[in-house]
């Protein structure tokens, strides 16, 4: 499913208009249309439906006319307010606003909330839309905070006003609406950081748009749901064999730190790969082997001190050779020499791999590094790496998010899997948002399970762009199915382990 920006959202309005001859008002009706449509059904079980709808300046103001209109004209109670001024409602937004006059609703034009009101079954929210940006003005503070305490259930056209429609931030409140009425494509901000929470449920609306123009300036944005896996997953063939589901090495383990490599190996041999090495130091080989009955070990000589270092280059690269994707990272440690040995095994290699954890430190306030490695690669940061990648505060990263991982996207070669709630797959100028998982994937070692399933499907044949789509979609279901049993505040990474079978099951 396409998002828009901000930007993109307008040039399609101008291209539905200039170059397919679409009228501005026909695709106000239609909007102000399906919010009535849905405060309507919102409203069928209340013995006395009163709605209010506040509307702003400009389009989004008039969607709310139009919807008022309609839902006077169904036989709906509407109280109507308009935090700007008559003089400065124009365009179509006037249109709508005159028909509501001709209909004899009454249109209240206060530019701050009242003390005193009654109580509404349904307050539609159409005052900032996708126009509002930085800190929001006191006036229409004011109005939100009032509408977020109304005894009502709230709808937004659009987008929540307040909210960030390019990076699905406030400042300093936004409306939290039970649902939002998206005219034509979602918008960005509704799908990232804030935005699903103050959002509610997100319903689509067709307005009446054109398909979207192949030459839409800007990032391309989707959503990877349901219907993207459906042929992603084919049935295995019935000569299928270990020789044929490919071989996934993976570097990963040291002292106090053995569970990330286990995670990530027993999550690519849940994949489906069909052989799985891990590459581990050989003082804690024991403890692998111990943990791990479907995975081979490669135990590197270490001196008893646990961990990898520059000596063990001659047998990773001979493991090297028998793979067909690397995991590289979980659990490696800090070491100097790990780290020295890790960027050797990176630049020389030339199979695809995943690059995770501990191995992001060697490009931490250092991108041009990645454009020395020579073979298809994903990385697979959270925001406390990709910060320290990018030499940037986190909070500053986090605020925004989208624009700041797609510049890196561009800059790179390979495909990001930049980890947040959601989760986005990025590969120069596409970026795709994940549609599953919840919170309980907060706990150590989920991100190790990512890793080795991203590995074990791109061993089986699929790009690193896709199978870090892929991977990230059935992880956030793997989730899904372990909260759905067992709360998600007890869900620990290995919980995952297990449901990932399940989770392929539904679409394989």
């Amino acid at each position: 499913m396409r998002i828009l920006t901000k930007t993109q959202a307008k040039d399609l309005d101008v291209f539905a208009m200039k170059s397919k001859g679409i009228p501005s008002d026909f695709l106000m009706e239609n909007a102000g249309r399906a919010i009535a449509g849905e405060t309507f059904e919102m409203t069928t079980s209340a013995l006395k439906p009163s709605i209010a709808v506040v509307c702003g300046k400009g389009n989004n103001g008039g969607d709310g006319f139009a919807a008022a209109h309609f839902l006077k004209k169904w036989g709906r109670e509407v109280d109507v307010f308009s935090t700007c001024p008559e003089a400065s409602i124009k365009g179509d937004a006037k249109q709508f606003f005159e028909k509501l006059i001709a209909a004899e609703c009454v249109v209240k034009f206060i530019k701050r909330p009242p003390t005193a009101t009654k109580s509404y079954s349904v307050i539609i929210d159409a005052m900032l839309g996708t126009g509002a940006s930085g800190t929001i003005r006191k006036e229409a503070a004011a109005w939100i905070r009032w509408i977020n305490k109304q005894d009502a259930k709230i709808i937004s056209a659009d987008i929540p006003s307040g909210l960030g429609s390019d990076n699905g931030s406030f400042d300093p409140v936004c409306v939290k609406a039970e649902k939002t009425v998206t005219m034509g494509f979602p918008k960005l901000g509704l799908m990232i950081y804030k935005g699903p929470e103050s959002a509610g449920e997100v319903v689509t609306a067709d307005i009446g748009f054109p398909k979207i123009p192949n030459n839409l300036k800007g990032f391309h944005w989707s959503v990877f749901d349901e219907s993207t896996i459906e042929d992603a997953l084919p049935a295995l063939p019935k000569t299928a064999s270990k020789h044929t589901q490919g071989n996934v090495l993976i570097i990963a383990g040291s002292k106090g730190m053995t569970g990330a490599g286990v995670l990530a190996s027993m999550a690519a041999a849940r994949s489906g790969a069909g052989l799985v090495k891990a590459v581990v130091p050989e003082s804690l080989n024991t403890v692998f082997e111990l943990k791990m009955t479907e995975v081979m070990t490669i135990p590197c000589k270490d001196n008893g001190i646990g961990i990898l270092t520059g000596d063990n280059f001659r047998p990773i690269k001979d493991a090297l050779n028998w793979c067909d994707v690397a995991v590289i990272g979980p659990g490696l440690g800090t070491d100097r020499a790990t780290l020295a040995l890790i960027k050797k095994v990176v630049l020389s290699l030339k199979k695809p791999m995943v690059i995770d954890a501990d191995a992001l430190r060697m490009f931490y306030g250092n991108i041009q590094l990645f454009s020395k490695i020579k073979a298809p690669f994903v990385i697979t940061p959270h925001c406390g790496e990709l910060s320290k990648i990018l030499n940037m505060e986190r909070k500053n990263l986090e605020v925004d998010f989208p624009e700041t991982s797609s510049k890196l996207s561009q800059k790179i070669s390979g495909t990001l899997v930049a980890k947040n709630a959601p989760t986005i797959t990025l590969q120069k100028k596409n970026g795709v948002i994940n549609s599953s998982g919840n919170s309980g994937l907060a706990t150590g070692g989920t991100g190790d399970v990512l890793s080795g399933l991203i590995g074990g499907l791109m061993t089986q044949g699929m790009d690193p762009f896709f199978a870090s789509q892929v991977g990230v979609f059935l992880h956030g279901k793997a989730a899904d199915i372990v909260s759905g049993k067992t709360g998600k505040r007890g869900m620990i990474a290995s919980d995952l382990l297990d449901a990932i079978p399940e989770a392929m099951a539904m679409y394989e």
